[in-house]
């Protein structure tokens, strides 16, 4: 970015050159102004959106913010809020180990993410968002540990990057399940119904019987043991999606 270049030439006592500078190459009065404000005004930002008490944009501390800092930067989570499933979604081109894109193949992640923001009643109003998730240009972060001991309160410090989005959605009562084709039913969350439960309830065809995985709200998975001699009744709670364990379905 331009303004980034100039970040560099800036130093104290300096501002009104600076801003001189920016107008005479033809920047715009946002640019301008930023050239001449303070260093701490420079810092990048994140957005804060969703079922938290203050909506708002953060700046990131140069020694780093974690997604919990974030959080508390925005009030909390709201008391509608489901903060087991709060996300941090990145542009991939920030994200160097995120697998390449394949034409007419939505990763499981992806899908899982589009679907919480787009039943979810304020993130659903953020349609670029959940386009670029939906077509890879923003993925989903690994911001907790694996769902144990309470299903993800053992949160982990995740740093966040310049241009992350934090959302918050609303309590979920909903379950999902995908099939192979790509198809997602959206079921209604039952407190003790297990995997299979939901499985059966989906009518999935029989081409899409096989090997599951379990997606938690929170972005971590888990394989699913449906077969009778390894049978293990799994819990599933809301907001989560049982899909086939392949890399991507199709869209």
């Amino acid at each position: 970015m331009i303004e980034a270049s100039l970040s560099g030439r800036i130093r104290p006592g300096t501002r009104r050159r600076a801003l001189a500078f920016a107008l005479a190459l033809g920047l715009s009065a946002s640019a301008a102004a930023w050239a001449q404000a303070p260093p701490a005004a420079r810092l990048p930002l994140v957005d804060i959106i969703g079922a938290v008490r203050n909506v708002d944009s953060l700046r990131l501390a140069p020694g780093g913010t974690t997604l919990d800092e974030a959080l508390a930067h925005a009030g909390g989570v709201s008391p509608n809020g489901y903060g087991f499933a709060a996300m941090v979604l990145r542009p991939r081109s920030a994200v160097p180990t995120a697998p390449p894109r394949v034409e007419g193949c939505v990763p499981l992640q992806a899908l899982h993410v589009s679907l919480l923001l787009r039943d979810d009643p304020v993130l659903s109003a953020y349609t670029m968002l959940v386009e670029e998730v939906r077509d890879g240009r923003r993925v989903r972060v690994d911001a907790r540990a694996a769902p144990q001991a309470g299903l993800g309160s053992d949160r982990v410090a995740v740093p966040l990057h310049a241009g992350d989005a934090v959302a918050v959605p609303q309590r979920s009562a909903r379950v999902y399940v995908a099939a192979r084709s790509g198809r997602a039913v959206s079921l209604r969350h039952e407190p003790l119904a297990t995997a299979d439960d939901y499985l059966e309830r989906a009518a999935l065809d029989d081409a899409d019987v096989g090997d599951f995985v379990l997606l938690y709200p929170d972005g971590q998975s888990i394989p699913l043991a449906l077969a009778p001699w390894k049978y293990r009744p799994t819990m599933v709670p809301p907001g989560a999606l049982i899909a086939p364990a392949v890399e991507c379905l199709a869209q």
